[in-house]
């Protein structure tokens, strides 16, 4: 048996490699078996019958014997590896050491059968199958019964051998193994199968129970069905296209309440061939070939919109975009005065810078309020800011306040302006510049006034303003008096040749108020007898020209609205009076 085992494997190793082969659900063996039983061995206890004259001792001469027959296997393959099995069989054996005894032996067994298939064509098997044998024998009995006289006596020489017939069922195993060898997909060639086949029928000469270990070869043809159907080979698809995908979204930020229009870019398809999908943060929300992000409702924060689209010739693709919606934020900024400080009756320019978030319309221009003075368009004027009329320097902080909508809400903004009103400084008043009736000349008395007082206030405050203010009494016949005596007084201390003096003529301010004295005092000075009448008689008050000197940053005189510059004047050409 060790020699067959030895052989079947080398046969199996001898074959080369192959793909692993496909299973059936179902194969039938149909094959020749050959069986050499080994019969019981050893000491018995026999009936106590006299053996002379038999051919041989039969309970101590037994010896191997042959049998031939068929056997049909059924297998049933539950997967690759394991099988159930049912062998059925028998084999005839129709002689015995020259005895015609007729042997029939009959197997059914069962088990499970494991089969090693990596191999294409070749698979090697092991078994173990339980079950019984059903056997039957007849021939003459292995014994003699003598002939006896009607007296009793045995007759020598005289044998009698009658015909014995033996039916048993008992209990058989086989274990072993084989090798298939496949010829195409259904039928396979079994060069050989070897098993230890042992049986336990009882000899009827022998009175103790025995087993048989026996050795059974069989070869023969396998037929094979019950393969699962393939599916058919699939249709030769062309190598699907790749496709570019993006995504533009009309805007990045929104606030609440709008809508974003987000367009795919395809590149490599006709997108009327593709299904569209789109996301929001991960949640499948709409299908199209264009998307619209509603803002309405949705918290401030930051959205990502992703589209996935696919075909039948396509390659799946995904692009992906944000979106942020953004939170409310009312109108907030600052505003600025340029200068902060200024000197009372001076402007301020006004600038403003606002910043806001998703109000219902852009922010506008601001528009400024003061707590005092006036605002024009982006000016902050000063003129209007009450002070006291002490006349000591005061300083006033004035609000200026920004105001900015969003048509949502309004933001404001606030800044100062400190305005300061300097310390009066009143004019000085010197004496009046006294005329002849129907007289411009302006007399020594009167030059002395300009000359001499005039040129010490002058001299000491070369920035000083001159005002001067003429007056003609009603009775002087002479057109224009009290312009030409104020422009003989001008010409006097800006000519700059002979005794006259040169002040700029841009510092010496000019009116003539004709017959209206305008609330302007008389003072007549030392030069009251300068003059034909006197001070005292015949309207001298009004035949003058009133004089003040200004100091610089002094206020001008109250009595005085309606000032002009000698230098609009054509006074050069006066020169110098005598």
């Amino acid at each position: 048996m060790k020699k067959c085992f030895t052989l079947m494997g080398a046969a199996v190793l001898t074959v080369s490699l192959a793909v692993a082969q496909e299973v059936p659900k179902f194969q039938a063996y149909f094959g020749y078996d050959y069986v050499r039983f080994h019969p019981v061995n050893g000491s018995n206890t026999f009936t106590n019958l006299p053996t002379d004259n038999l051919p041989f001792n039969p309970f101590t001469e037994l010896d191997q014997f042959r049998a031939s027959g068929a056997s049909l296997q059924l297998q049933y393959n539950f997967n690759k590896w394991i099988s159930g099995v049912a062998d059925l069989g028998g084999v005839h054996n129709g002689s015995f050491n020259g005895f015609a005894v007729s042997n029939n032996t009959y197997h059914f067994v069962f088990g499970p059968r494991i089969s090693i298939r990596k191999w294409k064509r070749v698979t090697p098997f092991l078994e173990t199958l339980f079950g019984g044998t059903y056997y039957s024998a007849s021939g003459p009995q292995v014994g003699f019964v003598p002939v006896l006289t009607p007296e009793g006596d045995i007759i020598p020489g005289d044998v009698i051998a009658p015909t014995v017939t033996s039916h048993q069922v008992t209990f058989a195993l086989m274990a072993g193994g084989g090798v298939d060898i496949r010829i195409n997909k259904h039928i396979s060639f079994r060069p050989g199968q070897v098993d230890y086949y042992m049986t336990q029928i009882a000899n009827p000469g022998l009175t103790n129970s025995v087993s048989q270990n026996n050795f059974r070869y069989s070869g023969g043809i396998s037929f094979l069905w019950g393969y699962e159907k393939k599916a058919p080979p699939a249709a030769r698809q062309m190598p699907k296209q790749s496709l570019q995908l993006s995504l533009t979204p009309s805007s990045t930020q929104v606030c609440p309440g709008d809508t974003v229009t987000v367009t795919p870019s395809i590149v490599g398809a006709n997108p009327n061939q593709l299904k569209f999908v789109w996301y929001v943060n991960g949640q499948p929300i709409s299908q199209g070939q264009s998307f619209s992000f509603g803002t309405e409702g949705r918290q401030p924060g930051n959205y990502r919109i992703s589209l996935a689209v696919n075909g039948a010739n396509f390659n799946p693709a995904q692009a992906e975009t944000s979106i942020t919606v953004l939170q409310y934020q009312p109108p907030s900024g600052t505003v600025s005065a340029n200068p902060a400080q200024v000197e009372y009756g001076d402007k301020s320019s006004l600038s403003s810078n606002f910043t806001g978030q998703c109000g219902k319309c852009a922010i506008q221009t601001p528009t400024y309020t003061a707590s005092e003075g006036t605002i024009n368009g982006d000016q902050f004027d000063s003129t209007g800011v009450q002070f006291s009329n002490s006349g000591t320097e005061q300083h006033k902080t004035v609000t200026i306040t920004a105001t900015a909508s969003d048509c949502t809400s309004n933001g404001t903004a606030t800044t100062t302006v400190d305005v300061t009103k300097k310390a009066t400084i009143a004019p000085v008043r010197l004496p009046d510049v006294l005329f002849d009736h129907d007289s411009a000349r302006v007399n020594n008395c009167g030059k002395r006034v300009l000359l001499e007082q005039l040129r010490a206030y002058v001299e000491k405050d070369p920035t000083g303003t001159v005002v001067l203010v003429g007056n003609q009494s009603p009775d002087e016949t002479v057109a224009g008096l009290d312009m030409k005596r104020v422009s003989n007084a001008a010409a006097v201390i800006t000519a700059g040749t002979g005794v006259c003096m040169s002040v700029p003529q841009s510092q010496v301010m000019l009116e003539g108020n004709g017959t209206s004295a305008s609330d302007i005092s008389f003072e007549s000075g030392f030069c009251g007898s300068s003059v034909r009448g006197g001070a005292a008689g015949g309207n001298a008050d009004l035949r003058r020209v009133a004089v003040w000197f200004v100091p610089s940053g002094g206020q001008m005189p109250a009595q005085a609205s309606s000032l002009q510059s000698a230098q609009s004047l054509n006074i050069s050409g006066l020169g110098c009076p005598r």
